[in-house]
């Protein structure tokens, strides 16, 4: 496991639900520092603190180790990762513009 590669995703979903890192450390009984030396890959978390960063982010374990999601299966799962990645690199107003773009396609493409 890649401790940075995990610390970015999780510095990710907490963006994407607006938290501060401190917000985040309260909400999971940790301190500030922690969630910052996480999100830096600096240190490793317990099994304990996975489980309620995953509830408290409303994400899969799964995802915040490995980057997917357990539903999707085979080549799905480069592509979460791809759009991952190409997200991260959005500000948040371009993001909130590709979510009203996919929000308007999505029924088009049922």
């Amino acid at each position: 496991m890649d401790l940075k590669e995990i610390g970015c995703r999780i510095k990710t979903i907490r963006k994407s639900n607006r938290l501060t890192q401190e917000q985040l450390a309260e909400l999971i009984n940790v301190s500030p520092h922690y969630i910052y030396e996480i999100e830096k890959g600096l240190k490793k978390m317990s099994l304990d603190t996975l489980t309620s960063l995953s509830s408290s982010l409303n994400v899969s374990a799964d995802y915040i180790l490995f980057g997917y999601s357990p539903e999707p299966s085979g080549q799905e799962y480069k592509y979460f990762d791809q759009l991952d990645q190409l997200l991260q690199l959005l500000t948040p107003t371009q993001r909130k513009s590709i979510t009203k773009i996919i929000q308007t396609i999505l029924p088009l493409l049922k």
